[in-house]
């Protein structure tokens, strides 16, 4: 039908289209403040900071580490799980452990969908169980977070009220557990425009993380369970546009996050939690996803820019090109590029984000997919390339109609 518009009314179609279809798939993205036309978001001003180790002007030289990087990551023990077949048996235990072993392998080398399947098994054959080898409550938080990762959060939202029930009903509380999912359940309600629920959560926790503050185990806690309020603070602060008042609580977040990565392996070496190390790393690179987004929202983007090329290196190093988190670094890098102008550029990294997507098999309508197409389309549009960008869009759309996905 692209061949009955003009080129102006291809462009004002994609500005329209991207204000109008963002809009419609609010409950599963953050729409970007991009959807002015481009006119006005050639005109917004650039912060310029001081800031150490100012990045390149360009990106040759992440393009440079991309072709060098390893296809997939080299974790030979997590492949290894990863191949096991299921054991021929009734028993649900050992399914429960053996599914929650390889979901969480799966996790580990960046391969979603496994991880997902892998989750939602080990959710059905644990029901009932709270032992060393396999927590219900657990699975379900994890599950919970594989589901938003590929867009159903509503779906989420019921796992993680149902996890926050029973470890409120189990020994000690499990007071760490309920604020990771109270955390999550502030972010998904303030997402899908819920914020009076998300204030009601916010209060909870608080009240909960006062609690847990008087239980002898707290120091060994001390930076996991307080960052958990504090990015939910942070979220209804950002979620109103106050982003310099929500600062404080990312860089502080960020900073609790990277040492609770050291915290967690001395935990676990005496027996006061079982959390695999891969969670605190994820939850570290959430953290500076976060503050990278907080600034780009300030306009502050050489900031956000730093972080982010940190963030894309240190991932092709240890995890290589195939890798969910590179890809996720790759389309956050994408809109920092594009709010500075640099639209080939953003162009160019939002396809990266994409294919690394592809090849790891995600969904059309996950949110990492959806976000890496919209990076794509706006920057198409801003280069002049409306039949392309519309072609894009209207594959977004298809991903976004598919949605249905989040009541089940």
């Amino acid at each position: 039908m692209t061949g009955y518009f003009s080129s102006r009314q291809l462009h004002l179609m994609v500005v329209c289209l991207l204000a109008g279809w963002l809009s419609a798939a609010c409950q599963t993205i953050s729409a970007p403040e991009d959807n002015a036309a481009i006119e006005n978001a050639k005109q917004r001003p650039v912060i310029f900071r001081s800031v150490d180790g100012a990045p390149p002007r360009d990106i040759s030289d992440i393009r440079a580490h991309l072709a060098q990087a390893a296809d997939k990551p080299v974790r030979p023990e997590a492949s290894a799980i990863v191949a096991k077949q299921a054991p021929q048996t009734d028993d649900k235990l050992t399914l429960a452990r053996f599914y929650w072993q390889r979901g969480r392998a799966a996790g580990e080398l960046g391969l979603d969908q496994l991880e997902l399947e892998d989750l939602r098994r080990a959710a059905e054959y644990a029901k009932g169980f709270d032992t060393d080898e396999v927590e219900e409550d657990r699975i379900l938080t994890e599950l919970a977070g594989s589901e938003t990762r590929v867009g159903n959060l509503l779906t989420a939202v019921r796992l993680r009220e149902q996890a926050m029930l029973l470890s409120s009903r189990a020994f000690g509380g499990k007071i760490g557990l309920r604020l990771a999912n109270a955390r999550a359940l502030v972010d998904i309600y303030s997402r899908l425009g819920e914020r009076d629920k998300a204030r009601e959560v916010l209060s909870r926790a608080e009240v909960l993380l006062g609690e847990g503050k008087r239980r002898p185990i707290y120091p060994w806690f001390r930076h996991d369970w307080p960052v958990w309020v504090a990015q939910a603070q942070a979220d209804l602060l950002e979620d109103e546009g106050k982003y310099e008042a929500a600062e404080p609580y990312r860089r502080q977040a960020l900073a609790d996050r990277q040492q609770d990565i050291e915290d967690n392996l001395e935990r676990t070496k005496r027996g006061k939690s079982n959390m695999v190390q891969l969670i605190p790393q994820r939850l570290y690179a959430l953290a500076r996803r976060e503050l990278a987004f907080n600034l780009v929202k300030q306009q502050r983007l050489i900031e956000a820019e730093v972080i982010l090329r940190k963030m894309i290196l240190a991932s092709l190093k240890n995890n290589g090109r195939y890798f969910i988190g590179t890809g996720a670094n790759f389309a956050a890098f994408s809109d920092v590029l594009y709010q500075q102008g640099r639209y080939s550029e953003a162009r160019e990294v939002a396809e990266w984000a994409l294919e690394i997507f592809t090849q790891l098999g995600l969904h059309p309508e996950s949110l990492n997919v959806t976000r890496a197409r919209r990076a794509r389309a706006s920057a198409l549009s801003a280069e002049g390339r409306y039949r392309d960008a519309l072609s894009e869009l209207e594959t977004m759309q298809q991903g976004i109609s598919d949605i249905g996905m989040v009541g089940t």
